[in-house]
């Protein structure tokens, strides 16, 4: 049997799931909508595994809702350990982003010094949560 090199698959992988978005935008007009399904979901998260494989991060933390599911998913294809982040954001003129974590000991912190750490958001506006996240880790 072949085997293919790891840049190889990731592209036709890409291709693959490039190929489905694109599909699923021009049929949207006949009522197919361009929802991302939890097949294609999973074959982005195939695609985020070869691609984070080079970095090799030693802790993938997800921020929201969003980032969490997506850092849970990663993290459990790749056998790492996951830490997630949930946050509060006032809307007012100064955009206030307040993070909770009740998870995270002073000892998990101390766990947590020199590693590589994947951050995951599902959405950056601001970067006010990334901030946030890296002075609280």
């Amino acid at each position: 049997m072949v085997e293919l090199p790891p840049g190889l698959i990731v592209r036709l992988l890409w291709l693959l799931y490039r190929l489905i978005r694109t599909v699923k935008t021009f049929l949207s007009p006949f009522g197919i909508k361009p929802n991302l399904s939890w097949n294609e979901f999973n074959l982005a998260v195939k695609i985020l595994v070869h691609r984070s494989s080079r970095f090799n991060p030693d802790i993938i933390v997800g921020v929201g809702v969003g980032g969490a599911i997506t850092a849970a998913t990663l993290a459990g294809n790749m056998n790492k350990r996951f830490i997630s982040f949930d946050r509060e954001v006032k809307w007012n003129s100064t955009r206030e982003v307040t993070i909770f974590d009740d998870s995270i000991s002073k000892n998990r912190k101390e766990n947590i010094s020199g590693k590589k750490i994947l951050l995951i958001s599902a959405e950056i506006i601001s970067g006010q949560s990334t901030k946030n996240v890296l002075n609280y880790l």
